[in-house]
């Protein structure tokens, strides 16, 4: 059975990350960063050109949602966490009424790993400083290594969505 928060959340335009609550203190958003030779963390996220991908923050990666910046919610099911970026729907009702029956029958295409450690992890936008974050989704992630696939989900014109599975390897 699928668990999903009823929250979406949103960036200003640029990709939305994902990482965890205990190296996310060291991301600096806009900021200049505290990186030698990084004009900014949000600079090094807006690098990212694929629909996913990851740069390092400390000792973990940060999970970046590269190409548009699409409204996002969270929904674990049997050990998996899904990032499900709404690209088009008559309504949320409808986007998860489609969605929740195929979600584990999508044909995943490996994107990238994810190294991260165990803990609280946080959903929020990439050009923020974690210290001005407003706006988050909290998650929590066991293990330390995720392999993340990405699939699209188009059964109609009214609906589209991409989604990200992260499994732990």
């Amino acid at each position: 059975m699928a668990i999903a928060t009823s929250k979406w959340i949103e960036s200003g335009g640029g990709p939305l990350m994902v990482a965890s609550g205990s190296v996310a203190p060291a991301w600096s958003g806009t900021r200049p960063s505290k990186r030698p030779a990084e004009a900014s963390d949000y600079r090094r996220a807006c690098a990212i050109r694929d629909d996913v991908g990851t740069v390092s923050i400390g000792v973990a990666d940060a999970l970046i949602l590269g190409d548009e910046p699409d409204s996002t919610t969270v929904i674990a099911s049997d050990g998996d966490i899904f990032l499900v970026r709404w690209r088009c729907a008559d309504s949320e009702d409808a986007l998860r009424s489609k969605l929740h029956p195929a979600l584990t029958c999508l044909p995943f295409m490996h994107a990238c790993s994810f190294r991260t450690v165990p803990g609280d992890h946080f959903l929020f936008d990439s050009a923020c400083p974690w210290d001005e974050v407003e706006e988050a989704i909290k998650l929590w992630l066991p293990a330390s290594i995720y392999s993340v696939a990405t699939a699209h989900f188009a059964p109609d014109t009214s609906l589209s969505v991409l989604v990200h599975r992260l499994r732990r390897m």
